[in-house]
Parts: structure tokens; C-alpha cells; sequence
């Protein structure tokens, strides 16, 4: 059997197979060719040597951040997911090549990554120059530690442990919708009930992202055991492959985590809805078609209209799900099952993130003191 991503198995001839990415096919799915060697050492080596031609024999007194990350990309693209591909890719050329680039590998020190944090939290954001949030520091960091942890593989080299603090974002309130507000909502959408409209009814009673709904097909609504089964999420993503003049493209996959694959059960009145606009069981719920499908960024643009529409204030489409998450915990849901039904991997993630007690809630639980506290 193959190494856990390593992408490499013994055949019955004796020999072994290493298998790389070579690109897409006209419904975007991988292309895969093989490279083969004597022993499981020597099959990985060639295709390296295949990979990245003589930058394998390079000096690691001259070689650069640059090459060791295109390398590592290389190697990624044999191991990830094309969305988690194109996340690596945008950091990697976005920020680490872009600033640390030309810096030789021996060259790496403690200094050189913390200024590197204190730029990007100063003006790291590409579109604006405005702070990069902490948790993206860290991603950022987190992939220049695996290249430098590749390179050390690669080149047989012993690179500078380094430690690094990331200044912490200032508290931010999280966005939910008020009782008042979400009976204002429901109202609306129930009085103007369309696939579009369908789609917000589901979220604030599942507490779905927005790529899962767009994802959703009639097929994924169990009618028998009255829930939803989330099994695909769909998002925009950078196009890596130049298989199109698009920069971008939509891309339909499994979820990041594996628990985010999850039955969430719904109310007979929600199916009752759904069933009303019928549909094949291949077809996108927001549709009704087998081809055609809503993206998220125009399922957020719809969510915002209906925000002004009735007049509610302006909150991300995610709020959806954070007022989802405070109403099941006001109805007395305990954590972990909540964090079951987001898709959590980790339920102090559930309780950190999603749980914002409201006021009233805070008022009942003062009163439930017994009385020798007052």
C-alpha cells in the first residue's frame, strides 16, 4: 500500500510506482501519470528529479526561499485538494515569494521572519494595505514552516528554529440577529418564499455555511429521515491550472473536514417548503437545474438586498449561522452536539466561535439563582 500521501505502492512486478498530478481534464478532474524505481527510495527520487529537473543538485548556499516553495507547491499538488492547492498557491506568491523570495535559503533566521509578521500585520492585505488578521499570519507562517521543514529534507540542510509572536486582533463583536430581527426575517422570506429565498429559511435553521448550501442537490434532503445530508460545498477559487482565460473558477468538493460531511435534521415545515419547489435529485436545491447553480457571492449579494428590504442592519451572510448557533444554545442544546451539527472538529472551537450568549439569556440565567444568592 501507498505511505499516506506519499502517492506511491509496490506493483506485482516487484517495482514501485510513484504517481504525480499532471493536470485536469475538461471536467476537472486530476490527470495523473507514473514515474518507477527499483525501491521505494529510488521512485520517489525520480520523480523529484522529474519534478524539479537539476534544482534537486542545486547548491543550498545559493538556492532561494522562491525555489524551495515552487518545489514544495509541486509536491502539494500531488497531496491536497484543488481548493486546498489554490490556498497554498495565493500564499506562497502572494506573500511569501513576494517578500521573502529572493532570500537565500542559509539565510533564514528569527529576524528576517519577525519582520516579515510586523510587515503583514502592519499592511499586509494586498488589495488595501490594511492589517492581515492574526489567524491568516498564522496560516501564512504555518506554510513557510512546512517549505522550511521540506527544504531540510531536500537539501540536507539544518535550518535556524526561529519563534515568533503574532500580535492579537482586537476584540471584535460577532455578528447575530436579534429575536425581533429574525422574526422580521422569517416573515419575509415565508411571505416571498422563492429558491433563493429557500435558501436563507435553511440556513438559519441548520446553521449551513454558504458553500454548502450552494452545494446542496434535491438528493441531499432525506425525506424519510427528515434532514439534510451535507456532502459537497462549493467556493470560488484562484485558477491554478491556466485551463481557462477565467482567474477563477467554481469549484464543487468535499467539505475541509471530514465531520463537516454531517445529517443535520430539520423540521417537517422545512421539507414541506422544499418539496414545493420539486426537482430531480441531481438537481441544485436553489436551481432546479442539473448545470446551473447559484455561486456563494451571489447568494450574499441576494442576502444583503433583503437586508435593506427589511430594513435589518447590514451583517455578513455568516451571521446566519452564529444566530443558528446562540439559538440552540438558548434552547438548552448542549455543546457538543451543536458542534456535531456545524461540522466542528473541536468542540472548544464551537464554544469560542459560535456561542454569544445573548442578553436575554444572560437575564434568565441571573434569575434562576436561588434565593439565599440574592
Amino acid at each position: 500500500m501507498a505511505r499516506r500521501g506519499e502517492n506511491i505502492r509496490k506493483r506485482k512486478d516487484g517495482r514501485y510506482e510513484a504517481r504525480y498530478k499532471s493536470g485536469f481534464d475538461n471536467n476537472g478532474i486530476p490527470v495523473y501519470k507514473s514515474v518507477y524505481g527499483k525501491t521505494y527510495t529510488e521512485a520517489k527520487n525520480n520523480r523529484l528529479n522529474f519534478l524539479f529537473g537539476n534544482k534537486k543538485t542545486k547548491d543550498k548556499k545559493i538556492i532561494t526561499i522562491k525555489d524551495v516553495s515552487l518545489q514544495w507547491l509541486e509536491i502539494k499538488k500531488l497531496e491536497v485538494k484543488k481548493s486546498t492547492y489554490a490556498k497554498y498557491y495565493d500564499t506562497v506568491y502572494n506573500h511569501i515569494i513576494k517578500n521573502l523570495g529572493g532570500i537565500r535559503l542559509n539565510n533564514i533566521n528569527q529576524t528576517v521572519v519577525n519582520n516579515f509578521i510586523k510587515e503583514k500585520f502592519i499592511k499586509g492585505n494586498l488589495i488595501n494595505e490594511k492589517p492581515l488578521k492574526s489567524k491568516t499570519i498564522k496560516g501564512i507562517i504555518n506554510i513557510l514552516k512546512q517549505i522550511l521543514k521540506f527544504a531540510e529534507k531536500q537539501y540536507k540542510c539544518k535550518n535556524q528554529s526561529f519563534e515568533y509572536v503574532i500580535p492579537k486582533d482586537e476584540c471584535t463583536e460577532i455578528q447575530t440577529l436579534s429575536h425581533e430581527e429574525q422574526t422580521r426575517l422569517i416573515k419575509y422570506l415565508l411571505s416571498n418564499l422563492d429558491r433563493k429565498n429557500l435558501a436563507l429559511l435553511i440556513c438559519i435553521n441548520t446553521g449551513l455555511r454558504i458553500g454548502e448550501i450552494c452545494a446542496l442537490k434535491h438528493g441531499n434532503v432525506n425525506q424519510y429521515r427528515s434532514c439534510i445530508c451535507v456532502r459537497k460545498t462549493m467556493q470560488r477559487i484562484k485558477n491554478t491550472m491556466g485551463n481557462s482565460d477565467s482567474k477563477t473558477i467554481i469549484n464543487i468538493d468535499e467539505p475541509k473536514s471530514k465531520t463537516s460531511m454531517r445529517d443535520i435534521p430539520i423540521k417537517q415545515y422545512l421539507i414541506d417548503k422544499i418539496n414545493n419547489f420539486g426537482g430531480n435529485e441531481n438537481d441544485f436545491l436553489l436551481t432546479g437545474s442539473r448545470s446551473e447553480y447559484i455561486e456563494p457571492r451571489t447568494l450574499e449579494n441576494h442576502f444583503k438586498k433583503i437586508l435593506k428590504t427589511t430594513n435589518i442592519k447590514e451583517v455578513k451572510f455568516h451571521a446566519l449561522r452564529h444566530t443558528f448557533a446562540t439559538n440552540m444554545i438558548e434552547s438548552g442544546c448542549d455543546p457538543k452536539t451543536l458542534s456535531e451539527l456545524l461540522g466542528h472538529t473541536d468542540v472548544q472551537l464551537t464554544l469560542k466561535t459560535y456561542v454569544h450568549s445573548s442578553y436575554e439569556l444572560k437575564q434568565k440565567s441571573i434569575e434562576k439563582l436561588p434565593e439565599y444568592c440574592a
